[in-house]
């Protein structure tokens, strides 16, 4: 997947060629990919996240890197 626009708060600067925040591992999504597999969409503020699942607290890292402070995933399908 590649992605062409970010949209960052104010006095944050898009990092859209970071590698870290663009293009995540699968190993450190997985906590992630699992909850959401057992619901239709998540919404977590960041500082909810619970580090003591490694993997999450890579997401954690690399989410207030950016300044963001909060998601909302949703499922999304394609053939």
């Amino acid at each position: 997947a590649k992605y062409f626009s970010e949209w960052c708060k104010k006095g944050v600067s898009a990092e859209i060629e970071n590698p870290n925040v663009a293009f995540v591992v699968w190993e450190e999504i997985k906590a992630l990919y699992q909850m959401l597999n057992t619901h239709n969409s998540l919404t977590f503020h960041v500082n909810e996240i619970d580090e003591s699942d490694n993997s999450l607290a890579v997401i954690k890292y690399l989410l207030e890197s950016q300044d963001i402070v909060s998601l909302h995933l949703v499922k999304v399908y394609y053939e």
